[in-house]
């Protein structure tokens, strides 16, 4: 699957690429929203955790990790 993160954006990002950094085997992805044209909040569920992640689209790093 792939993403693209803005109509003017030539650039396509692989979601498996980007979400298969670090997810156990129990997690999955719930929802991948846009916060602005260089982040996006993963949302990842396992079986009794949620947690967010922002990822920079441009330096391709995981900037924070949101436990909840």
């Amino acid at each position: 699957m792939y993403i693209k993160i803005s109509s003017k954006s030539s650039k396509n990002y692989d979601i498996n690429e980007i979400a298969s950094m670090s997810l156990m085997q129990n997690q999955k992805i719930k929802e991948i929203q846009v916060i602005d044209n260089n982040r996006i909040l993963i949302t990842i569920e396992d079986d009794d955790e949620i947690q967010g992640i922002i990822y920079n689209i441009d330096t391709q790093e995981i900037v924070q990790r949101i436990k909840k």
